[in-house]
């Protein structure tokens, strides 16, 4: 009984350790996308002559760089006179046995002008 209880541990542990490989690197691209798109906020809302389909190529492009793939409907960008925000959806297929595990992400940036009220 007692190497049966180990056999399950140590293939739990295998599991989980497998998991982890497979569901943490789009959570860190995640992240670093969500970190980049805070910058670009910060540096297109004084960046008057910046458009909001170059904001929104430059956020593919970022993301390309951490190896996402983003359409141009996944990212939509605001720009006022006063400030830009950027929101992005998307999916991560995530291949495991069995069966592929749809991973969403939704976030958004914004940054408004100091002089704004």
């Amino acid at each position: 009984m007692g190497n049966l209880k180990a056999i399950v541990i140590v293939l739990l542990v295998i599991a989980a350790i497998f998991l982890c490989v497979k569901l943490i690197p789009p959570f860190v691209g995640n992240y670093n996308l969500h970190s980049d798109t805070d910058n670009m906020v910060l540096q297109y809302t004084y960046a008057q002559g910046a458009t909001a389909d170059a904001i929104k190529a430059d956020v593919i492009a970022k993301a390309k760089e951490h190896d996402i793939t983003l359409t141009e409907d996944d990212v939509d960008v605001a720009r006022t006179q006063v400030g830009v925000t950027i929101d992005v959806h998307y999916t991560v297929p995530v291949q495991v046995p069995g069966r592929v595990i749809p991973v969403k992400f939704d976030f958004s940036s914004g940054n408004k002008m100091i002089t704004a009220k």
